[in-house]
């Protein structure tokens, strides 16, 4: 059995959702796993947890925009799903 194309359209589902608040549950919804198996999945074939992942892709896409805009840290910060500037 390939866990793979599972995980995938998890990841598929993480990179539409960047700017959305998502659970690692729905993600895991999404792959049709269970929470827990989905993360121990996700994490062997991946090297990363979920919530690692989609927040280095949140960070990666925020500070794209950052770079190529004249947009405020705040609007950006939350935007992709964080609660503070500092938390940015």
């Amino acid at each position: 059995m390939s866990y793979i194309p599972n995980i995938l359209r998890a990841v598929d589902y993480m990179e539409r959702n960047l700017c959305n608040p998502v659970s690692v549950s729905d993600i895991a919804s999404e792959a049709a796993y269970s929470t827990f198996h989905f993360v121990r999945l996700f994490k062997a074939l991946t090297g990363d947890t979920p919530g690692s992942y989609l927040r280095r892709r949140r960070l990666t896409e925020a500070s794209r925009e950052l770079a190529g805009s004249r947009t405020r840290i705040i609007e950006i910060a939350f935007k992709y799903q964080f609660q503070s500037q500092e938390a940015f």
